[in-house]
């Protein structure tokens, strides 16, 4: 049995060496560094805690235990680990602050190697009265597994403020910057939409709509008024550009039989780009062929354009693919669009 408690006892000092070290070296690497050794720490801490517990385990075959010390182990010595672990987290994201709670990690493992010692070694007994060093290491345990946890929540509630803080600087920051680019985005092309006329043509007005909300809104207003954006529309759709359509609402334009015609054609081309699937490719590497022609697809429906053939054929095409909340959303506005259809 002295052989098994010496094993033992040089593995928890070993241990409680390294879980000391860690605690105390903390936040003294970078970010990836620290947080290993947050979690080398932490585990080295579970296994001490295992060490001890079993440590005094043995000593409990040969010492003198009165009932409520028994009782006490039992509950002091679980919750006294769980706090130590505790300790180490909160340091880990606090180590200027956390450093106060330090001591936990080195006293409490102490307390309970230095009780086991003494209650497996008669000649250490000898040394001290059995109540009072009783008394003494489990109200102290007790202090070291109980006292720490106010002090944990209030940097815990401190932490979650500083952080909700700087989540709101960097949104701050953010806006700041989006506004600073906006505003060189504008400062940059105003001057050429101002150049404009009616006289221009609807390829030379599109240029316009990518340049920020504000310049969008104006270059749409400045192309619903040209005479001829219905042709050149129907023209750029004929040329195998898909903005007419994805635009239409906003250029006010007719559903005349030419234009429906060649929308239509346009679809059955994008739609022909993803059938049939790719083994193991998933509907979400489509989604940005398909979803921006739903809106048009609807335009195109309460317009009176015929085209439930090419509904249709993108409800299939879209079927092919794996289920997915991605695919089924899609699927479900095509569903929405055949009944819309079907008025």
């Amino acid at each position: 049995m002295t052989f098994t408690f010496s094993i033992l006892l040089i593995v928890a000092l070993v241990l409680w060496v390294g879980f000391a070290g860690g605690a105390l070296t903390l936040h003294e690497s970078d970010p990836a560094g620290n947080a290993l050794s947050n979690a080398y720490t932490s585990i080295i801490g579970m296994v001490l805690w295992v060490v001890l517990a079993a440590l005094l385990l043995v000593a409990s075959k040969r010492g003198e235990w009165p009932g409520w010390a028994a009782i006490a182990a039992w509950i002091l010595v679980p919750t006294s680990g769980v706090t130590a672990i505790a300790v180490i987290q909160s340091m880990s994201r606090d180590g200027s602050r956390g450093k106060i709670l330090v001591v936990i990690p080195i006293i409490a493992p102490f307390l309970l190697l230095g009780y086991a010692s003494w209650q497996f070694f008669p000649s250490l007994r000898s040394m001290a009265y059995g109540g009072t060093a009783n008394v003494i290491v489990w109200s102290s345990l007790l202090a070291v597994s109980v006292l720490p946890w106010p002090v944990m929540m209030q940097f815990s509630r401190e932490s979650k403020a500083r952080i909700a803080q700087q989540r709101i600087a960097h949104t701050m920051e953010k806006t700041r910057e989006d506004s600073e680019e906006k505003a060189k985005e504008l400062a940059k092309w105003l001057p050429k939409f101002e150049a404009l006329t009616n006289e221009d043509s609807l390829y030379k007005w599109r240029e316009f709509t990518g340049h920020g909300e504000d310049l969008r809104e104006k270059a749409f207003a400045g192309m619903r008024v040209l005479k001829n954006r219905q042709k050149e529309a129907e023209e750029m759709l004929e040329a195998g550009s898909n903005w007419p359509l994805i635009e239409a609402a906003n250029l006010d334009l007719e559903a005349t039989p030419v234009f429906c015609e060649r929308s239509r054609k346009l679809i059955r081309r994008q739609t022909a780009q993803i059938v049939p699937p790719v083994p193991g490719r998933p509907y979400d590497w489509e989604k940005q062929s398909v979803d921006p022609y739903l809106p048009a697809l609807e335009w195109l429906l309460t317009h009176g354009c015929p085209c439930k053939e090419e509904l249709a054929v993108m409800e299939n095409a879209v079927s092919a693919y794996p289920a997915a909340t991605g695919r089924n959303q899609t699927l479900a506005t095509l569903a929405r669009l055949r009944k819309l259809g079907a008025l």
